[in-house]
C-alpha cells in the first residue's frame, strides 16, 4: 500500500493583521513550528516502515509493525520565503517541497488537487491535511477500510473527528466540529439525490461502531481511495478555486468532497472510532465559556 499525504503551510508573521489564522500570528512562531514537525513526524512513526523493537539485554533492534506499516510520501505545499521548514528543524529528507509562491497563501491548498491529479496512478491513498493535524492511529487507514466495506459505495467518505486538548477543569478531549446550523446536512446533501444512508454501523472483530452523516463535514484534512479520487476528477469543477465553504482554507479542505461525497463521521457515542488532533486551543478557548454558563445553569458537568 501507498499513501500520498499533502499538507499546505504557510507562516508569515503580521503585527498589524487580523490575527485569526495562527499562519500570521507573530506569537506563534516557535509553537508552529513545533506543530509542523509533529505533523509530519506523527505521519512516519504512525504509519512508516521506520518501526523498531529494541532488546537492551540481547543488544539488538529488529523492524517492527511490518505487517501493518506501508510506504508514504509527504508533499508539502507552500511559499519559498514565507515558512517554518527551518525553525521547525524537520529533516527535509523526509518531505517534497512543491514551492507555490504564486498562490495567495490562504488559496495554498487547492494546489493539492492538482498534485493529486498528477499522481493519480501512484498511490492507494490521496490524503489532505493541515499543518496542525495530528495523527496517531495506526490502525486510521484499516478504520476507514472497514467503514468503506460496510458502505460499499464510494460516494460514501468517512471523515476523522477533530479533538483539542481542553485541560481548564481536568485532562481532557475536546472534540471541536459540532452540528453547524440546523438541518445543515438536508442542505448540501440533497443535489446528491434523494435516498441516501444516515446510518451505518461498522464492525471490527466484536465491536461495533456507529457513524452517521456528518451536519459539519469539516475536518481540516480527508483520505480517499484511488477510485474516490477517480470520481472526485471527474467533477466539472474539479481544480477550480472557489470559496462557497466558510472560508478560503476551509472550502480547499471540504468544499469538493462535500460536493461529491455523502460525508459520515463516527457518532458521538463512539466519536473516537476516527479521530485526528487538531494541535490548536483556538476552538477549545471559546468552549470554555460554554462550560462555565452550563455548569452555572447546572446542566453541564
Amino acid at each position: 500500500m501507498k499513501i500520498l499525504f499533502v499538507i499546505p503551510h504557510f507562516y508569515k508573521p503580521c503585527p498589524t493583521q487580523n490575527t485569526l489564522h495562527a499562519s500570521h500570528d507573530p506569537a506563534k512562531a516557535n509553537t508552529r513550528s513545533i506543530t509542523l514537525k509533529n505533523c509530519i513526524y506523527s505521519l512516519y512513526r504512525t504509519f512508516s516502515l521506520n518501526q523498531h523493537m529494541c532488546s537492551l539485554i540481547q543488544r539488538k533492534i529488529d523492524t517492527a509493525n511490518i505487517s501493518t506499516s506501508t510506504h508514504i510520501d509527504i508533499i508539502l505545499i507552500t511559499h519559498e520565503k514565507h515558512n517554518l521548514i527551518e525553525s521547525s528543524k524537520i529533516d527535509t529528507s523526509l518531505i517534497h517541497t512543491n514551492y507555490a509562491s504564486n498562490i495567495e497563501p490562504l488559496f495554498l491548498g487547492f494546489k493539492a488537487y492538482e498534485i493529486f491529479a498528477e499522481h493519480s496512478d501512484e498511490y492507494d491513498w490521496f490524503c489532505y491535511i493541515e499543518d496542525d493535524i495530528i495523527i496517531n492511529d495506526p490502525l486510521f487507514f484499516t478504520k476507514i477500510s472497514a467503514f468503506n466495506s460496510t458502505a460499499n459505495n464510494d460516494l460514501y467518505l468517512i471523515q476523522p473527528n477533530r479533538f483539542e486538548h481542553f485541560d481548564n477543569y481536568f485532562p481532557s478531549k475536546l472534540y471541536i466540529d459540532g452540528d453547524l446550523w440546523q438541518d445543515f446536512d438536508k442542505i448540501i446533501y440533497k443535489h446528491h439525490g434523494s435516498t441516501y444512508t444516515n446510518n451505518f454501523k461498522v464492525a471490527i472483530g466484536d465491536c461495533t461502531y456507529h457513524t452517521e452523516l456528518a451536519s459539519n463535514p469539516h475536518s481540516g484534512c480527508f483520505f480517499i481511495t484511488k477510485s474516490q479520487l477517480n470520481l472526485l476528477k471527474k467533477q466539472p469543477w474539479y481544480g477550480h478555486i472557489t470559496t462557497g465553504f466558510m472560508g478560503p482554507l476551509e472550502s480547499a479542505a471540504t468544499l469538493p468532497i462535500m460536493s461529491t461525497f455523502y460525508i459520515h463521521k463516527p457518532a458521538v457515542i463512539n466519536a473516537n472510532f476516527l479521530e485526528v488532533h487538531h494541535d490548536d486551543e483556538k476552538i477549545s478557548i471559546h468552549a470554555k465559556e460554554i462550560f462555565e454558563e452550563a455548569s452555572r445553569q447546572k446542566t453541564g458537568w
